[in-house]
């Protein structure tokens, strides 16, 4: 079976559909057996958020299938082949497109990105899948060198005093906590609501609860 694998995102900034003209193309005239072809739409979570009024701008459902399954080896069957616009339809990490596809050749699945010109039936594509234990050992020691400079950083910060990480509120940093604290413990409003007040995340306001019963067993 041919699966021809459109991503919604990428359709909705104006980048070309996958279709089946591509089936009859010069490129690809003659390489495909009269197989039924099968049109996905590959739809990701689109969920945006404004963080300072705690608000949801717009959120997009999964409508068909998400990228994380679309691509996994045992949805195909040996002899299929899977025909996408770009590697980005796969993954936006190159590393991670390279084992996704591995894994689809190993189980026989023909893969072609149109953008990349990318076929796994030619020698220079499959040049580039065997490249992949030297971004894997590229990848490993880019992220030991990040980890070292991170954790340099840090000590440089804490010899010179600078606080590390996100602020530990107390209950004295807002003024109206512990108003809204009776008002919740009163049922007047929600915890959600008593976070938005404050403009603080649940977590936070959770610490910032606690702290509150322990002074007030103080006095």
């Amino acid at each position: 079976m041919i699966h021809l694998i459109d991503n919604e995102n990428l359709i909705n900034y104006n980048f070309p559909m996958v279709d089946e003209e591509i089936i009859n193309s010069k490129k690809y005239q003659g390489a495909f057996p009269n197989d039924i072809i099968d049109i996905h739409s590959v739809e990701q979570i689109n969920l945006k958020v404004n963080r300072r009024k705690k608000e949801i701008l717009e959120i997009r459902q999964i409508e068909e299938i998400s990228t994380s399954i679309m691509f996994k080896p045992d949805v195909f069957e040996s002899g299929d082949v899977i025909i996408v616009f770009s590697f980005i339809s796969i993954s936006q990490n190159l590393v991670e497109v390279l084992k996704t596809i591995l894994d689809l050749i190993e189980n026989g699945v023909r893969v072609i990105s149109l953008y990349e010109n990318f076929d796994s039936m030619e020698d220079s594509s499959i040049n580039l899948i065997n490249s992949l234990p030297y971004l894997l050992s590229f990848e490993e020691i880019n992220n030991e060198f990040n980890k070292r400079k991170q954790l340099a950083g840090f000590k440089n910060a804490k010899k010179r005093g600078v606080q590390i990480g996100k602020k530990s509120y107390s209950t004295d940093d807002f003024p109206l906590f512990y108003k809204y604290y009776e008002q919740w413990k009163s049922k007047q409003i929600t915890k959600t609501e008593f976070a938005l007040l404050l403009n603080v995340s649940r977590p936070t306001l959770n610490r910032l609860i606690e702290k509150a019963k322990n002074e007030l067993k103080l006095e």
